[in-house]
């Protein structure tokens, strides 16, 4: 038996399926699948597994799908395995969304780096620097990955503490708003001595 929602997911009418073997309805999911559902007929043990990746021809097309699901035995009075329960959930559009979100990050991370303006990324209430980019750590900061990447802004420049700079930042991060200044000056300790920066600056939520 398959109820509308797997016949929807196949895009195959009842008549095409039932008592036909399941590979030779979706012959180009075999290689993923049938070890699968084998293992679970013969052992009696169930599979789950979240995000499964397989390759459905379907809507006219070949589809890379995914699925969460759970491959049961289906088991006599006897207690003997005489199939397998099919329980699956499509979750395709979610985890093609997560990738289109994970390559537009990519894409605006390197656009920060490739910069000529300085540009930094601070995550969280102790502003934890988590990028900087190339202009950056070279024309202001004069520091290395490893001595800012993954460290709050303030254990880095503690000369900062003083200045008017990290409460801007508090207000950014507590009420969104943005905050922007022409030739505003700031001290940065550059190789043990203080040196004065006339800087245009914008912090973004």
């Amino acid at each position: 038996m398959a109820n509308t929602a797997y016949l929807q997911i196949v895009d195959k009418k009842e008549d095409e399926i039932l008592n036909k073997p399941v590979f030779e309805v979706v012959p180009e999911a075999k290689n993923i699948v049938h070890p699968l559902l084998s293992k679970v007929y013969e052992d009696g043990v169930p599979y789950y597994t979240d995000e499964l990746e397989v390759t459905l021809n379907r809507y006219g097309k070949q589809e890379v799908c995914y699925f969460n699901l759970v491959f049961h035995p289906l088991r006599e009075e006897n207690n003997a395995v005489t199939g397998v329960i099919i329980v699956t959930y499509e979750v395709t559009e979610a985890v093609k969304a997560r990738y289109l979100l994970s390559e537009s990050e990519k894409a605006f991370r390197k656009l920060v780096m490739e910069s000529p303006i300085a540009m930094a990324i601070f995550r969280g209430e102790n502003h934890i620097i988590e990028l900087a980019n190339n202009t950056m750590m070279n024309t202001l900061w004069h520091k290395t990955e490893e001595e800012t990447i993954g460290k709050p802004l303030l254990d880095v420049f503690p000369e900062l503490i003083d200045q008017k700079y990290p409460e801007l930042l508090d207000e950014v991060l507590i009420k969104g708003k943005i905050v922007k200044e022409n030739e505003s000056i700031a001290y940065v300790d550059i190789r043990g001595k203080l040196e004065a920066f006339y800087l245009d600056y914008q912090y973004t939520p």
